[in-house]
């Protein structure tokens, strides 16, 4: 991974001038844990291993083509405060972590302050319980694919597990086509989160988007989310006294239904659509004040 290009990147945020900077890329052919990872032609081979090494405020680059295979739960943790995680490269190239072998493996982040930008959480075993947790405050999740692995169509239980509060979410794919999901994304007590620029596809049987647990002041914008189950599971539901804002939405049922996109709770609708498997014009989901 060129340093040149690595620079670029980081000069595109805002930056700490006292971050030491890591480097992660299980591709370069000297990458090995034993490295101290802080010289781009001797990088670290995992993200954990990286983290262990990090100190708060730190910066970790992760090479295009790496690849991580997560075997058991917390098998990658990122459990420090203000860490900027960036990922190289784009589509498939991106780094990619796996979990499989037992369906307890997990990728974990419980830092606060934390970005974690450009990266692939993929499920490689049936019936995982959740390919990725998070838990941090005051983060930023960026750019991130959530999936099955690209040869198997494997089925997580959950895909993404949330308990984090004030968050932002940006830009996240997620697609699980097939049945065997409860949930795309699971979202406890996620407090004051913003979740933006998604589009979730998933044949899930509760709900696309799925928030088990009272929540304040959350926000879902301009996302489209999809609900492959035929028989009308909603795309998003909010817990019966979450509060909050879910506005600009497009949704999707596959099913001849007119009614379900959304069960809101608390929050207020603003301008959410909703169309159905036929393929007519979408129609205002709610009620209108009057």
């Amino acid at each position: 991974m060129s340093r040149i290009v690595a620079k670029h990147l980081v000069g595109v945020w805002p930056t700490n001038p006292w971050a030491a900077t890591f480097y992660v890329d299980s591709s370069h052919g000297s990458a090995s844990d034993n490295n101290r990872g802080e010289y781009h032609k001797q990088p670290l081979a995992t993200l954990n291993q990286a983290v262990v090494n990090a100190a708060a405020g730190d910066r970790i680059i992760i090479g295009s083509g790496h690849n991580e295979a997560i075997a058991a739960a917390g098998g990658c943790t990122c459990n420090k405060n203000d860490l900027d995680i960036i990922g190289m490269g784009h589509g498939a190239r991106r780094p990619t972590f796996t979990c499989g072998t037992s369906t307890a493996a997990t990728f974990l982040q419980s830092g606060s302050g934390v970005k974690l930008r450009n990266i692939r959480l993929l499920c490689g075993i049936d019936s995982l319980v959740t390919i990725a947790s998070f838990s941090g405050a005051h983060c930023l999740y960026q750019d991130i694919e959530i999936g099955s692995s690209d040869a198997s169509n494997y089925q997580p239980v959950n895909a993404l597990t949330l308990t984090c509060t004030r968050s932002i979410f940006d830009n996240v794919y997620g697609y699980l086509p097939s049945a065997g999901a409860t949930a795309l994304i699971t979202a406890g007590a996620i407090d004051e989160c913003w979740f933006q620029h998604m589009q979730l596809v998933a044949h899930a049987s509760t709900a696309v988007f799925n928030n088990t647990a009272t929540a304040a002041r959350i926000t879902l914008v301009d996302n489209y989310i999809a609900s492959l189950n035929t028989t009308a599971k909603p795309c998003i539901i909010a817990e019966t006294d979450t509060t909050g804002q879910i506005a600009l939405n497009r949704c999707r049922l596959y099913q001849d239904a007119q009614t379900g996109w959304i069960t809101p709770g608390k929050t207020d609708l603003h301008e959410n659509y909703g169309v159905n498997d036929d393929g007519e014009t979408a129609i205002l989901i709610g009620t209108p004040s009057v």
